[in-house]
């Protein structure tokens, strides 16, 4: 059924969730899953400022892909970075990279005004792939 499960994931109590999807649909499958996590950066008047440090980013990837691997799933993971607008091409990059099958995601909004203007991750994503999406609550 799925071959590889990109299970795209932020810092947050709903990247556990997402997590938790991917480890049990491959485990149900048979399938590989690629975790992502992507280092965004807020734009302002000419300038990207970071929102996590490279080392965080990597620690927490490196711990999300441990906590598959113990659980009996074949798992790696890919850090990337991206602007914030530019997130949802991100992630479709990623899948793409991946050749994944399925994307698992939350359907967090971050921010109620910024979510408005651009709209979430999650929306973003589900609208323009052709891959199955599983949205995560």
């Amino acid at each position: 059924m799925y071959g590889t499960i990109l299970a795209a994931l932020d810092t947050t109590p709903e990247g556990d969730r997402v997590l938790e999807q991917a480890a049990g649909l491959a485990k149900a499958t048979g399938a590989r899953v690629r975790v992502l996590h992507v280092r965004a950066a807020d734009v302002t008047i000419g300038a990207a400022v970071e929102e996590e440090e490279e080392s965080a980013s990597k620690e927490f990837l490196d711990g999300a892909v441990a906590r598959l691997r113990d659980q009996g799933v074949d798992a790696d993971g890919e850090l990337a970075e991206s602007i914030r607008p530019l997130l949802p091409q991100a992630v479709m990059d990623a899948v793409e990279g991946a050749g994944a099958d399925l994307l698992v995601l939350g359907r967090r909004r971050h921010g109620a005004v910024a979510s408005l203007i651009v709209g979430s991750v999650a929306d973003g994503v589900a609208h323009r792939t052709d891959v199955p999406v599983l949205l995560v609550p």
